[in-house]
């Protein structure tokens, strides 16, 4: 069999992924050439484009790089990546494998698939290809880019050594400079999302198993796929410049899809910007603070994790959508016992990355990021509307709770341990190492994204991939489509029925809990014999029977723990998660001298069984809380099955059952059914003893204080005022205990409502002060012409100068020179001056002096045009002219410098010094407090004397 088959057959098993763009990858033999050495092994010439030669190993043996193999072996800890630029025929890869250790892996970057296709003809790589411990990347578009998901831990804590392979890299420089850069900002974000394993595991696991009751039964993301497939969508973020935006959101209601991010809930609901959807990510308890007090929220959907915060995900009172986690545990355990969810990856860390990924999900084709600053002046996420939510925080303090806020509480200046970057404008802010990697993840997003992505966030950095547009344009340019209805479409979505089994999902919980019971038995007994054995080490008795005896014992309930569950309860401890990973285990168990070995594995052993057993304890409480909620659900569905049941015993039942359980949107639902079950009944049975006299009011009492547990308090006091009003509630016996009772419960929760209510309609007035803000200080075509000049697309900058001067022209000549703004210029000068300005940036010239005529048109008494034109006549050489225009110029300005400048330089270019030199003497004339035009004329004689060539 040939070469090059037999490593393609190995290429097919081991790295499929390269087999497509191998087959296209065809090789010039004029441009590659395979040579003979002196140790009859082969080398490459490569021939540059640009005519120079490259060649590829020594002459004399190619397989030279042993040495440096050795060095790098070295260098390396046991565990641990090599990351060799360049492959070359394979050979220095070759002696990296022969050396390598369990733990080690290689990844190999070859940007130039011509050479790596000449190899497989020249060399048989077989054994370097069939190895499990080497992972190839080939290409400029790097598509197989995968092995910072899977070493992540190895990455994160900086184990990898990258070797160069100088002569490959001449073949490409800047296609490796690419390959290390994206590994780096692979790195930050792996490392940014390892930080929050770190931090938030625990909470991970633990909101997941308290939302699993919520979990079954609640829609999937599932149900979403493409839904508003071909819509354009914006999404809103927190950044400092959400607030320009304000006013543009409400306009495109029902056009574009509105994607928010929870943190902006506090700031764009009370202006009664309500987003189509509303994403949320993190089990943090803080999140709770970011819907409490909003009343609208029945209005807007949520797409949530399922490890989001239980408490609102408990209590959310609009419709839910739960979007599973691939790399979640439990879920991968559990999930088998409720219908698919669907799943929609985030990629990138944070919410707004989430919200980004459920736009393509549902289908838009364009995507506008709006308030996705990732920098900020001063404080992370500032404004007004920020500082209000702050000040709005620490007021009220069932609020401040949440977000752990007192009184004293202040806005935290972020700029101490920040970078300086550029803005997109090309201005100062700050930024930080976690908003750096959203931008890096932003960035892969936006190119793998098939649609258009819009940089809608007028102060954020520069994302590469997307177009820099203000969200005006984006309106105007994407969403000029019919309206519609996407909270019915949603909520139809919602509401279908769900598929889950309670029955086999106890079980398997009793199951493993029992499991994970025994493990940490035998990890105690395991613990109490290494103990036992290391006394009789320090006794010197490694040889005696109980030694051997206990060695039996330790090796047969080591046996007994071992279980791939363990992995379940390894976010609990990290340390754990890396044992369960790494090679440590291994590595040690390999150990030839016996003793040593024993040492090594009885410390791993202390190490090691300490942390299952306290991982289990935590974990267990965690299943008997899980064991009691799903025993909750069963007898929810025991009660709704059970057909000897009226529905409003049914349901006020389970109303309370959930109530008592804090299940908060579960038990507004059954109340509601109860009370509409009440409806139903006829008169007639009215009058039956059994009927429950009062008990709608009594439901609905406990529904609007159940409402007002969801912020939906204006929907509370119109229950509460209704009963109060009722005619009923009067004919009931006067003094009762339950006449009594519903008064003073009415009157409390009436008190409740009416401050919250206080509380909110002071809100929405602050807000709307920031709102009515943003819509006077928005701007016009003037506003957006000088955005875009400053971002560098001049083609929207000119078609927006163009539009303000139109506005303008169409007032009459005295408006328009009476339009200023704070003693500015007039706007229909500034409009022209910032087109000629634009033109200048595009080069195109003719245009520029045709503006410059109009301005001076316009304007005949302004000396600013005469010098621009004199400078375009001067460049041209076009003397005459320019002598004309900036002459006409001083005329106009005598006192002012800039054209006598001008005119200077222009007799000096022409060597007309002595006019030059009359010109400032003229100045000083007029001039004489002015000392900066002696200053230039004594330049001037200097000049003249000390060359020659001007003396006359």
């Amino acid at each position: 069999m040939k070469i090059f088959q037999k490593n393609l057959i190995a290429i097919k098993k081991h790295h499929p992924q390269l087999i497509k763009l191998i087959k296209n990858t065809n090789i010039d033999n004029e441009k590659i050439m395979v040579l003979p050495t002196t140790s009859g092994d082969h080398r490459i010439l490569y021939k540059r484009d640009d005519g120079s030669e490259v060649y590829i190993h020594n002459e004399h043996d190619p397989s030279i790089g042993a040495k440096q193999a050795i060095d790098l072996m070295g260098q390396m800890d046991k565990e641990g990546i090599a990351i060799l630029f360049g492959f070359g025929l394979g050979y220095f890869a070759e002696e990296v494998l022969e050396l390598f250790d369990s733990g080690q892996v290689m990844i190999v970057y070859e940007a130039v698939p011509e050479i790596f296709k000449t190899a497989l003809r020249t060399r048989d790589l077989t054994k370097l290809l069939t190895s499990g411990k080497i992972e190839i990347v080939l290409g400029k578009e790097m598509n197989n880019f995968l092995f910072p998901l899977e070493y992540h831990h190895l990455l994160a804590n900086g184990k990898f050594w990258i070797v160069k392979h100088h002569p490959s890299l001449k073949l490409d420089e800047k296609a490796y400079q690419k390959f290390q850069e994206k590994m780096e900002n692979e790195k930050r974000i792996t490392g940014s999302n390892i930080a929050t394993i770190i931090n938030l595991g625990k909470e991970f696991i633990n909101s997941f198993m308290d939302n699993i009751p919520s979990i079954i039964r609640t829609p999937g993301v599932l149900n979403l796929k493409d839904i508003f497939k071909g819509r354009p969508a914006i999404i809103v973020s927190a950044g400092p410049s959400l607030e320009k935006n304000l006013h543009l959101l409400k306009k495109t209601k029902g056009k574009a899809i509105i994607v928010a991010v929870d943190a902006v809930l506090q700031t764009i609901l009370p202006v009664g910007i309500v987003p189509d959807i509303v994403v949320g990510i993190d089990p943090l308890p803080d999140n709770f603070g970011f819907f409490y007090g909003n009343p609208l929220l029945k209005h807007v959907p949520f797409v949530c994790l399922c490890q989001y915060t239980p408490k609102t995900l408990d209590s959310y009172p609009g419709p839910i959508f739960i979007n599973m986690t691939a790399g979640n545990i439990i879920f991968q355990w559990l999930c088998n016992f409720w219908e698919e969810k669907g799943f929609i990856e985030s990629g990138g860390g944070s919410v707004a990355h989430l919200a980004f990924s459920v736009a393509e999900y549902i289908g838009c084709s364009s995507i506008a990021l709006t308030g996705q600053d990732l920098s900020f002046s001063k404080n992370l996420h500032a404004g007004s509307g920020m500082e209000l939510l702050h000040d709005y925080i620490i007021k009220n303090e069932e609020c401040a709770g949440f977000f752990n806020y007192t009184r004293d509480t202040k806005m935290v200046d972020s700029r101490e341990s920040a970078t300086v970057v550029k803005n997109i404008a090309g201005e100062d802010r700050y930024t930080n190492d976690a908003f750096l990697a959203f931008k890096t993840a932003f960035e892969t997003k936006a190119n793998e994204f098939p649609g258009s992505v819009i940089h809608a966030s007028e102060d954020g950095l520069p994302i590469k991939g997307t177009t820099i547009m203000r969200l005006v344009d984006f309106i105007d340019t994407y969403c000029n489509i019919p309206e519609i209805d996407t909270f019915s479409i949603l909520t139809r979505a919602s509401n279908r029925e769900i598929r889950y089994n309670i029955d086999d999902l106890l079980l398997e919980i009793d199951k493993t809990k029992s499991l994970f019971t025994n493990i940490r038995r035998n990890g105690k007994k395991i613990l109490h014999y290494v103990q036992r054995l290391e006394k009789l080490i320090e006794r010197n008795q490694k040889d005696c029977k109980e030694f051997h005896n206990i060695l039996r014992k330790i090796e047969s309930l080591t046996e007994k723990v071992k279980s791939p569950m363990l992995n379940i309860i390894a976010a609990y401890h990290y340390k754990l998660e890396l044992y369960l990973k790494g090679q440590d285990t291994k590595s040690i168990d390999d150990m030839v001298d016996k003793w040593e070995r024993l040492d090594k594995q009885l410390e791993r052993a202390k190490n090691y069984y300490p942390e299952v057993i306290e991982a289990i304890d935590i974990f267990n409480k965690r299943l008997d809380k899980l064991i009691n909620a799903m025993e909750l659900e069963k007898r929810v569905n025991t009660i709704i099955m059970d057909e000897s049941l009226s529905e409003y015993i049914k349901y006020s039942k389970v109303a309370r059952l959930y109530n008592r359980a804090n299940r908060v949107n579960q038990a507004v639902k059954y109340t509601e059914l109860a009370i509409n079950a009440l409806d139903k009944l006829d008169n007639d049975m009215a009058k039956d003893k059994n009927y429950p006299k009062h008990g709608k009011d009594t439901l609905q009492i406990s529904l609007a204080e159940l409402y007002i547990n969801q912020s939906r308090f204006l929907d509370a006091k119109e229950i509460l005022d209704e009963i109060d009003k009722s005619e009923d509630q009067l004919q009931i016996e006067e003094g009762s205990e339950s006449h009594l009772w519903q008064n003073e419960k009415t009157d409390s929760l009436l008190a409740v409502c009416e401050e919250k209510i206080n509380v909110w309609n002071k809100r929405k007035e602050d807000m709307g002060v920031i709102l009515k803000k943003a819509v006077e200080n928005y701007g016009n075509d003037f506003e957006s012409a000088e955005f875009y000049y400053k971002v560098k697309d001049y083609e929207m900058a000119e078609k927006k100068y163009l539009a303000a001067i139109n506005e303008c022209q169409n007032q009459t000549p005295e408006k328009q020179l009476m339009n200023k703004v704070n003693g500015s210029p007039p706007l229909i000068l500034k409009a022209y001056y910032g087109l000629a300005n634009t033109y200048i940036a595009m080069e195109r010239i003719e245009e520029v002096v045709e503006i410059l005529g109009q301005i001076i048109e316009l304007d005949p008494s302004n000396p600013e045009p005469y010098c621009d034109m004199g400078r375009i006549a001067a460049l041209n050489d076009k003397f005459p002219e320019a002598e004309a225009f900036l002459m006409k110029a001083i005329e106009l300005a005598p006192y002012t410098e800039k054209p006598y400048k001008l005119l200077a330089n222009l007799y000096i270019n022409y060597k007309m010094p002595e006019k030059a030199s009359l010109l400032y003497e003229n100045a000083i004339k007029i001039n004489p407090a002015n000392p900066i035009f002696a200053q230039w004329l004594a330049e001037i004689y200097t000049k003249m004397i000390a060359t020659p060539k001007l003396q006359k």
